[in-house]
Order: C-alpha cells, then structure tokens, then sequence
C-alpha cells in the first residue's frame, strides 16, 4: 500500500479514454479521499491543469484540519512561461506559492514540472531548487514522456523526483539504464498511466476506431492472462507495483467502488512472476501511436484523450 499514490485528474475533469464522461460530485471526492487514506495511501497527486482538482483538495484538507499531514504533489502550470513571459524563476516560486495556497497546505511533498521542456531552462531549474531550500516542497522533479528527458532529469543534480509514463504496453524506460542512474542519484521514481489511460482495462469491442490498432494486441494481452487466471486490472497494477526501480505507482478513479478493486489488488496481489516476465518479454517494442496518449487522434466528438497525465 505504500506504493500507492492516488491521482486526481479524473476529480477536476474528464479524463482517459475509457471514461464514460461522468466527474465524480464533492461528496464522492471527499468519500474516495477518506476511504484511501483510511487504508493506507499516504500520497496524493494533482496538477492545475486537472480542472479544479487542487481547489477540490483545499476544501478536503481545510474540513479535515489536515494542512501539516496531507502529502501531495502537484505540477507547474503547462505553458506558464509563454503566458508571464520574464523571470521564470520567480514565475515557478509563486506558482508552487499559489498551488499551495490554492490547497490550503504549508508544504507539497513534491513540485513536478509539467512541461518536460522547462527541463532545459537554467533558470527554471534555479526556481525549482529555490522551491526546495525555501521548504515549499520536500522534493522537486518533471513529469515527463520520453526516455530522453528522464534521463536528462536523473542527471541534473538538482531534480530528485521523476514521474513517468509505464506499463505493460509502454516499457521504453527499461530499455537503456535509466534506473541504474536514478538509483545513483538518489531520485524517487513515480510511474503514472499503468493502465494507459484506461486503455488496457477497456472492452476490445469498445475500442474508438483511431486504436483499433491496439486491438490485436490486448487479445495477445488475454490470451496470457486468461492462462495464468489474472485479469486486466491486476497484470496492469502489478506490473509496475513489482518493478524494483519504481518507487509508487499514481493512478487516478472516478467511483468509490473502483478505488476498493484497486485497493484489494495491492493488498492481496497474485503471485504471478512467469506471466509478469511473459509480459515484459511480449510488449517491449510497441507503436507510439498506441503507447502515447498525446499522439492518439481526437475523437468523432473532438474532445482529447490524450496530452494529460494520471
């Protein structure tokens, strides 16, 4: 359970491709934050780019009395830099301000960029470690997408917090030494989108027609699964839960009831470590077009499914 970390996009917004475009109400937001903390998630993930997730947050902590013991991470507003064009320093430390304020705590346990490509500004970087000398946030990392960048993070010397796409279908971060170098930089790694935005829990037949290319393989995906008497939710969860490189596993709900199967899976995993390796051996190499979300096409209605992150 201590590798739990429970994402909030879906309590702002609309999210994944599997969503049947329900947001959950205030009441069910609050439950879902009750019943994961009463059952030992000790970790909370936001961002202002998930609708008004981080003010939803700020209300639970103000009712419950919790602004010294509620960890959170949360990111920094995507394209802020266009938008206030200056010192981007001083841009990154009132916006970890504002989220903090916006959440009603006195500290995040971790300050994420959102856009991997800030990585590269000096000045950003200096921003995010004035955030971390200051107190505002224990630790400060990216969220990113490609392999590049996470290895670039590991080996800045500043950033000491990593979240990353990885699942069954996306294991590009296995194939090179990235954890070697995250471990010898001390950097806590967080996966995110173990289900791939809903993708691999979703019935073969429901699949919108830009994916269908995926179709084929969550067949092959059954097939393994249904000899070894797993199912979807439990290969995807455990597939990043025993991974020894990965430090939590963010995943978002949008019902009560969806967070309780989650949290019977980690708390009563199947042993299952030859179809796992089955796993890892027949999904390295997949299409990008399958893997990144923010590739996947609009739907017939126009609305993305892809570009956020659990």
């Amino acid at each position: 359970m201590d590798k739990l970390c429970l994402g909030t996009a879906q309590f702002g917004m609309r999210y994944g491709v599997n969503n049947p475009g329900r947001k959950p109400s205030r009441e069910e937001v609050f439950e879902m934050l009750d019943f994961a903390r009463l059952e030992g998630i000790m970790l909370f993930d936001t961002a202002p780019a998930y609708g008004n997730a981080e003010e939803l947050l700020g209300e639970y902590v103000r009712l419950r009395g919790l602004d010294t013991s509620f960890p959170v991470t949360t990111k920094l507003k995507p394209g802020v830099l266009e938008e206030s064009p200056g010192n981007a320093r001083h841009v990154v430390v009132t916006e970890a301000q504002q989220s903090l304020k916006r959440m009603n705590l006195k500290q995040l346990e971790g300050y994420y960029l959102h856009t991997p490509g800030y990585l590269y500004h000096d000045d950003v970087m200096e921003g995010l470690q004035q955030i971390k000398e200051s107190g505002l946030a224990k630790h400060v990392g990216v969220s990113v997408y490609e392999v590049a960048d996470a290895l670039f993070a590991a080996d800045s010397g500043i950033l000491d917090l990593i979240q990353l796409p990885y699942s069954i279908f996306d294991q590009r971060i296995d194939q090179g030494d990235f954890f070697e170098r995250a471990g010898k930089n001390n950097v806590v790694v967080h996966a995110r989108s173990a289900f791939l935005q809903g993708l691999l829990v979703m019935d073969r037949e429901k699949i919108p027609q830009h994916l269908q290319g995926a179709r084929v393989f969550l067949q092959q995906l059954d097939a393994l699964l249904e000899k070894s008497g797993v199912n979807r939710v439990q290969a995807c969860m455990l597939f990043s839960l025993t991974h020894p490189g990965i430090d939590a596993l963010v995943f978002g709900v949008d019902s009560l009831p969806q967070l309780q199967q989650y949290v019977r899976v980690a708390k009563d995993p199947p042993r299952c470590p030859e179809l796992l390796e089955e796993l890892h051996a027949r999904f390295q190499h997949m299409d990008r077009k399958i893997i990144l979300p923010n590739l996947w096409e609009p739907n017939p209605k126009g609305e993305k499914n892809g570009g956020k992150k659990a």
